[in-house]
């Protein structure tokens, strides 16, 4: 059962040739890590957050490397959470951004600060592209909006 057409994406709307490029790419990692026969039983839903930020990192390592040319349209995302131990605001922003890589080449650069740092009392800190985009309570749909908002997540979703 690994036939050639893969995962086929849930909504009914046609595929472009983008959006197959970055789906052919993405499964192309989950054969790579050993996860393909769990993708093709329970679909996308069926990865844990850590499997799904895995591929989504390693996506967009990919398409860094190779640059955007990788998958014409497709835009890679940096972005930096700065936390510090034992957060659970910050292990609730990191969900947040593995959720976000599901649908975007997001790579998450994980920081953690001292407790001399200045910027200590403010974790979680979610930068993107060098923007400090949001503190504190890190809210997943704002963040969406914001890459929205930048051309770097389609509006659908």
């Amino acid at each position: 059962m690994g036939g050639a057409q893969g995962v086929q994406p849930k909504k009914a709307k046609q595929e472009t040739d983008e959006e197959r490029r970055l789906r052919l790419l993405k499964e192309q990692v989950v054969r790579e890590l050993g996860l393909w026969d769990r993708l093709l039983a329970e679909g996308w839903g069926g990865l844990s957050a850590k499997e799904s930020g895995r591929v989504g990192g390693i996506v967009a390592r990919r398409l860094r490397e190779g640059g955007d040319a990788a998958v014409p349209g497709v835009k890679s995302v940096h972005a930096i959470l700065r936390t510090k131990p034992d957060c659970s605001l910050c292990d609730k922003a990191e969900a947040a951004l593995e959720r976000i890589a599901r649908d975007v080449a997001l790579t998450v650069q994980r920081v953690e600060v001292d407790a001399s740092d200045p910027d200590a009392n403010r974790v979680p800190i979610v930068e993107i592209e060098g923007v400090e985009v949001q503190t504190g309570r890190v809210s997943e749909f704002r963040l969406r909006n914001w890459l929205k908002e930048r051309g770097f997540l389609d509006a659908t979703r």
